[in-house]
């Protein structure tokens, strides 16, 4: 009988709305319905990292674009070390479920947003590769990426969503809302030098996005992807200095306009770097808010993680 491991990241928004034990139910029938044998783990992220990194079957993981990011790092590296071929079902493979707020990997790969139906789908799905993007922030370990990076005032309006998901107060709650408001509307500019494979620009902007392949279209005011294995970063270089700005080029990314035109530049790379020559600026990995003073380095490697992946075309 075949092994599953669940994870469940009990912060996530998603879980925190349905509830560990309903998603560990959902779970537990789905995979006896399919003959498979559940082992479930509940927490915060560390914990389901390490769980993750010593399982060489099928990773179910129930959070977040952070959390799935973050578990697809330990899955791919449990798949190199098994020494196993693509597609043979011996080495670690991931299942992500949407529990998380906007769900991007699992719409990517075509998942759909019930967490019941995702799990029906995606236990009978086949086993496909898909590139992982790696960050290798300054002074902290490399970790993965499946979306995107995003610099400059998203992060700041990501730090206040993260602040708006359990506010213990009403003050609070208000707090995170004006400071998301400050974040679109006054969003200053910084001076990002970016090295795409070598070629550098030095952009002042309050915006520059690096996405694990192009974006090319959106639903449901989401940005997707209709490649997830063509082995090529994405750097979106927007010419954005005030709110009003933007405001504008969020909303090109969520209908999905994000093909070069004026006051966006789109390059094409398998590695970058982008700092702000010393100068703090934030930064979000798939949501994860940070800070950063020094470059911050990113590359692909393609195809190096297994999912489970639906036909996207049925």
């Amino acid at each position: 009988m075949t092994t599953a491991l669940l994870l469940i990241n009990d912060q996530a928004g998603g879980v925190l709305a349905v509830g560990v034990e309903e998603i560990r139910a959902s779970v537990e029938k789905a995979a006896a319905r399919e003959g498979v044998s559940l082992e479930c783990v509940a927490g915060e992220a560390p914990a389901l990292i390490e769980r993750a990194k010593a399982h060489e079957g099928l990773v179910i993981c129930a959070g977040g674009d952070g959390t799935q990011a973050a578990i697809a790092s330990a899955v791919a590296r449990a798949g190199a070390s098994s020494g196993a071929n693509a597609g043979d079902g011996r080495d670690a493979c991931l299942l992500p479920l949407p529990c998380g707020t906007a769900n991007l990997f699992c719409r990517d790969l075509g998942l759909p947003l019930d967490i019941d139906e995702a799990l029906s789908v995606g236990l009978a799905a086949p086993v496909a590769r898909v590139d992982i993007g790696v960050v290798k922030p300054p002074d902290a370990a490399e970790r993965a990426f499946l979306n995107n990076i995003a610099f400059g005032a998203y992060a700041d309006l990501a730090e206040a969503r993260e602040a708006l998901r359990q506010p213990e107060t009403i003050e609070d709650a208000q707090g995170a809302i004006v400071a998301a408001a400050h974040a679109l509307f006054h969003a200053e500019p910084q001076d990002f030098h970016v090295n795409a494979d070598g070629d550098q620009v030095v952009l002042s902007t309050n915006l520059v996005l690096v996405s694990n392949n192009e974006i090319t279209h959106a639903r449901d005011l989401a940005p997707l992807r209709a490649r997830l294995d063509d082995g090529r970063l994405s750097v979106y270089l927007a010419e954005s200095r005030n709110g009003g700005a933007f405001a504008m080029l969020l909303a090109r990314f969520l209908y999905g306009m994000t093909e070069a035109a004026e006051g966006l530049t789109v390059r094409t790379s398998t590695s970058c770097r982008i700092g702000c020559a010393g100068q703090k600026f934030a930064y979000a990995i798939d949501g994860d808010p940070l800070e950063a003073a020094d470059d911050v380095a990113m590359e692909i490697r393609p195809g190096a993680l297994k999912v489970r992946m639906p036909n996207r075309d049925g």
